[in-house]
């Protein structure tokens, strides 16, 4: 079972930028507009959890799917997330993604997720 730690989160003092720092912060505490919480949103009736989908691979678009699998992000995800990561995504390599005390991992993780939102935001422009 995951326990929370409630203490001083390292990602948050490890040396990045306002903008990736927020970025991955918005995506821990779900304050982002991935299909998963904007669902919810959703008047007048919010949209059945499994019909929450990413436009581009039309799975289920959590963060998990975010980070790891979907192929919109697939170059981004190259560039930060090691290879190991994500080709054999599951819940336990997830998990220690966004917990890891390591700085440079962190930083990268960050990096990911400000420039994956970019990229998000651009791509469903197109689609609203």
């Amino acid at each position: 079972m995951l326990y929370a730690h409630f203490r001083l989160q390292p990602y948050l003092i490890n040396g990045n930028l306002y903008k990736f720092r927020s970025a991955l912060t918005r995506l821990r505490i779900s304050a982002h507009r991935l299909e998963v919480e904007t669902g919810r949103w959703h008047k007048p009736r919010e949209i059945p959890y499994p019909d929450r989908k990413c436009i581009a691979c039309n799975k289920l678009e959590d963060e998990f799917q975010f980070m790891l699998e979907c192929p919109l992000y697939k170059d981004i995800r190259n560039i930060y997330i090691k290879e190991y990561i994500w080709k054999y995504p599951n819940i336990p390599k997830f998990i220690h993604l966004l917990t890891s005390d390591n700085k440079e991992l962190n930083i990268k993780i960050a990096m990911f997720v400000q420039k994956s939102f970019e990229l998000r935001k651009t791509y469903n422009c197109y689609y609203n």
